[in-house]
């Protein structure tokens, strides 16, 4: 029931804005580009966009929460363009571009990959400054892996710790 919770909670941040879960007025003020400056990355931007940012290992449970809410919406038709970018593409941290690619193959049944209300995943060096901005403007949800799982992060103020969710 909780997870189900969950994925309402994300559903409707999908339809109504949230602010809890949108981007900082600062942030969408320095944007500069148009939804077609997401068609270099392949996304159409006619879907809703949810997008995490993971930078550590440790913030893969939030890949994998948001990959089973992925599916969950698509099969009761609510989709959306999941998009997950890895901060740390390069180096020792290679093994978070493989543990995102592990969670995404071993996913049941596995996600569209690179097409409208599939899953994206980028790393920075693949996109531009400009672009990220551009992602985290227009996302109607975004998620950061440092901020905790899924349900920390869609705690919606006024709820009470006791009556979160249940």
């Amino acid at each position: 029931v909780r997870q189900s919770n969950l994925n309402q909670h994300l559903a409707n941040a999908l339809f109504f804005q949230h602010r809890a879960l949108r981007s900082e007025p600062q942030i969408v003020a320095q944007n500069r580009l148009q939804q077609s400056g997401l068609w270099r990355l392949s996304i159409s931007g006619d879907l809703p966009i949810v997008l995490v940012s993971i930078s550590d290992l440790s913030q893969l449970k939030l890949v994998q929460e948001l990959l089973k809410a992925h599916e969950y919406l698509r099969n009761r038709c609510v989709p959306f363009d999941l998009v997950i970018v890895n901060e740390h593409g390069d180096g020792y941290l290679q093994n978070l571009a493989t543990g995102v690619d592990q969670l995404i193959r071993s996913s049941y049944p596995p996600p569209p990959l690179e097409t409208k209300g599939g899953v994206f995943v980028r790393t920075l060096k693949q996109i531009s400054p400009e672009e990220y901005l551009l992602l985290r403007t227009v996302a109607r949800a975004a998620f950061v892996g440092e901020k905790g799982g899924l349900e920390t992060q869609l705690e919606l103020p006024g709820e009470s710790q006791e009556g979160k969710l249940n």
